[in-house]
């Protein structure tokens, strides 16, 4: 895993919590994003902050907290009680609101997750996406590497009533391109 990748999606937002899990290994996080420390020492505000180059004058721009976490998503390697299931092929890529999302196919429907967020993961082999539900029923995505848990991504919501008319009229746009074509024998 890349910490530069995870220090660039915790700038984008200014927000870096530290999270300690009840193994004792330590999470980082943006709040939409989480990625375990692995093969570093127990960190603090300062080296956080020193390892992400974050000057002094700067720091008080950022949320930061240092806290347990979050009771909703599972962190531990399998999740059975969850219902983890492999995640379905993807449907293809989208820019909604200047971000890279990603579809995926889902017992919950199409979700949606930032490509930024997996960019973390770019040099690993072997990854495989996983879907899992949280205690209260909202989907959420565990990156891992065979059995382990390397990572845990929240959906984009973007689904509205906006967001529907768009993707409406891409599918209806698309079939008269696709008759025209027909028509010339193109297809």
């Amino acid at each position: 895993m890349k910490i530069k990748s995870i220090e660039q999606i915790c700038k984008a937002n200014k927000t870096i919590f530290l999270y300690s899990g009840r193994d004792g290994r330590q999470w980082i996080s943006n709040g939409e994003a989480y990625y375990p420390l692995t093969k570093l020492p127990q960190l603090d505000e300062d080296i956080v902050f020193t390892i992400f180059d974050i000057p002094e004058e700067k720091r008080e721009k950022y949320i930061f907290n240092i806290d347990e976490l979050p009771g909703t998503l599972c962190f531990l390697d399998d999740d059975t009680e969850g219902g983890e299931r492999p995640l379905g092929k993807s449907l293809g890529h989208i820019i909604e609101n200047g971000k890279t999302l990603a579809a995926f196919n889902s017992s919950h429907g199409a979700i949606y997750i930032n490509t930024k967020y997996l960019k973390p993961f770019e040099n690993s082999s072997g990854l495989m996406l996983t879907e899992r539900t949280d205690i209260l029923g909202h989907p959420y995505i565990a990156v891992k590497d065979g059995m382990f848990l390397e990572g845990i991504i929240l959906p984009e919501d973007i689904i509205d009533s906006g967001f529907l008319e768009k993707i409406s009229e891409l599918y209806e746009m698309t079939k008269i391109a696709a008759e025209k074509k027909r028509v010339r024998g193109a297809l």
